[in-house]
């Protein structure tokens, strides 16, 4: 063999080796997931940051040979595991600051993620659980110096942590406030976080104030992470994520309708936005708007935590989940396109929780209401078909109910109310 051929296969091995390391070892990282993803679909500008992380973490692999042994139920044990699988320069693309990996273990493989959101305060928490139990035991901690982790911040969106003497740098995305430049908005509509979906992913979050409704748009000023498939009328499959989105010819945009209803179940990458909106934006108004039951379970502080639910926050979440795409736009065919885009893509993006306050207002008021407008009053905007008007629906006798109504079209009139 020619020393040429020696050579070229040596530098070969040396360019590949660790990437190939970094992508296949015992950790799989949602980073790296997202940043292939990526360029594959002509996103390059995380190519850098790709090699930089892949690189490093490759060379550290293919030069450490012991694997010591884990006990998955301690946290502790586990970050200290996982912190060996890390790229020294680490990359949280999810703008809710969620650092996502799964590592196989014996016959199990757990699914997890380090968050940053409290790193400005020293503090890292780690959760992770059984994938095949996606709704069994998780296992938690919230970490800080006492526990031997140590941040130190270097910007306002990069931090040094450093476990058991091992340092690694957390790089996380600035996107969430940089609000769209190109998408063409109604006066009406209000600009609230850019979104990168951990399934790579990236949408706008918008906010109607007419009619007190949230809808995520895909941000299509860069290239869109999936590739879409025409269904019937306006509405694209993503092959990739199972997002179903509606495309509006007029505006050129495409509004998110549908995710998988076994993405949610199996907990995955693809179970939808509502789990990426950035933690500290100021949404109480907002949110109690689109969302009246707040009010009812405890309250929420202005960053749409709950009072009374720790760790818990109001899910964003205005789309449908589907099983069945046949069954899904006989729902959205309600929906009335003459009424207005407002009301059309708010109708669109329905969500059920929107109305959740129906039984908890039935609950708390006393059943001494005597007129049919009174007692009509108790299901005002409450689970009635989307954009239901509900000034007309006070006409309506006391009968008519949200289960009577629920085939009909948005904003139908009175007559025809009387006479179904």
């Amino acid at each position: 063999m020619k020393k040429s051929t020696i050579l070229f296969l040596i530098l070969l091995f040396l360019l590949v080796a660790p990437l190939f390391l970094a992508l296949h070892n015992d950790v799989y990282l949602n980073q790296f997931m997202l940043q292939t993803t990526w360029i594959g679909y002509g996103s390059f500008s995380e190519l850098p940051s790709f090699l930089r992380s892949a690189y490093s973490l490759g060379w550290r692999l293919l030069l450490t040979v012991e694997k010591p042994l884990l006990n998955a139920t301690d946290p502790q044990e586990t970050l200290a595991y996982l912190f060996q699988y890390i790229p020294h320069h680490a990359y949280v693309y999810p703008t809710e600051t969620y650092y996502y990996y799964k590592f196989p273990l014996g016959n199990l493989t757990y699914a997890g993620n380090f968050r940053l959101l409290d790193a400005h305060e020293g503090k890292l928490h780690i959760g992770y659980y059984n994938l095949d139990q996606p709704h069994g035991d998780i296992y938690y901690t919230l970490l800080d110096a006492d526990d031997g982790i140590y941040i130190t911040p270097l910007d306002n969106f990069t931090f040094a942590v450093t476990y058991n003497n091992m340092e690694r740098i957390f790089h996380l995305s600035p996107l969430a406030s940089q609000p769209p430049q190109q998408l063409r908005t109604l006066p009406e509509e209000e600009f609230i976080a850019h979104i990168i979906d951990e399934s790579g992913i990236v949408l706008f979050l918008l906010y109607n104030t007419n009619t007190s409704s949230f809808y995520y748009v895909l941000d299509e000023e860069k290239p869109a992470m999936d590739n879409f498939y025409k269904l019937p009328s306006s509405y694209f499959l993503g092959q990739r994520t199972s997002y179903i989105f509606y495309k509006d010819q007029e505006y050129a945009r495409k509004i998110l309708v549908g995710v998988s209803q076994n993405n949610i179940y199996l907990n995955n990458y693809y179970d939808g936005p509502f789990d990426q909106v950035p933690p500290r934006l100021y949404l109480k108004e907002k949110l109690e708007a689109a969302y009246p039951y707040t009010k009812y379970a405890g309250g929420i502080d202005e960053h749409g935590n709950f009072y009374s639910f720790a760790g818990s926050r109001v899910a964003i979440s205005p789309y449908l989940d589907y099983n069945d795409t046949a069954n899904l736009f006989s729902y959205l065919d309600r929906c009335d396109s003459s009424s207005g885009k407002s009301i059309y893509w708010s109708c669109l993006t329905y969500e059920w929780k929107k109305d959740f306050h129906k039984t908890l207002e039935q609950q708390s008021i006393q059943q001494n209401l005597t007129s049919s407008s009174d007692t009509h009053a108790l299901y005002f905007s409450q689970g009635w078909p989307a954009n239901h008007d509900g000034q007309i629906s006070l006409q309506w006798p006391v009968d008519h109910t949200a289960d009577v109504s629920s085939s009909w079209q948005p904003s139908h009139l009175t007559s025809v109310s009387l006479d179904s």
